[in-house]
């Protein structure tokens, strides 16, 4: 067997944290995602970048689940986002932000 195959096998298998498929958004007659893929493994460092207007704000509120996508798959460490357990952390944090604000 060769060395790289050995380290291969040693690696940790990694677990996608963020899961997003086939996202769209249309308010009104405006198509404002249209679909959006992306995933992320968990201690992933990520740059979402585009130029103004991309939908990026928009990709992001909807990862938070506080815009509802047209169309979705988006998953938060294997959950759907707008399950109750996710909708629980995600509350605890928005809490917690906001007890600190002031």
């Amino acid at each position: 067997m060769m060395r790289q195959d050995r380290l291969k096998d040693r690696r940790p298998i990694r677990e996608n944290a963020i899961i997003v498929e086939h996202v769209s958004k249309t308010l009104g007659n405006k198509e404002i995602l249209k679909n959006i893929n992306l995933s992320m493994q968990k201690s992933d460092i990520f740059n979402y970048l585009g130029p103004k207007g991309a939908g990026k704000t928009t990709t992001i509120t909807i990862i938070l689940g506080l815009l509802n996508p047209t169309v979705e798959n988006v998953q938060i460490m294997g959950k759907p986002v707008d399950s109750e357990e996710v909708r629980k952390k995600s509350d605890l944090y928005w809490k917690q932000t906001d007890s600190t604000a002031t």
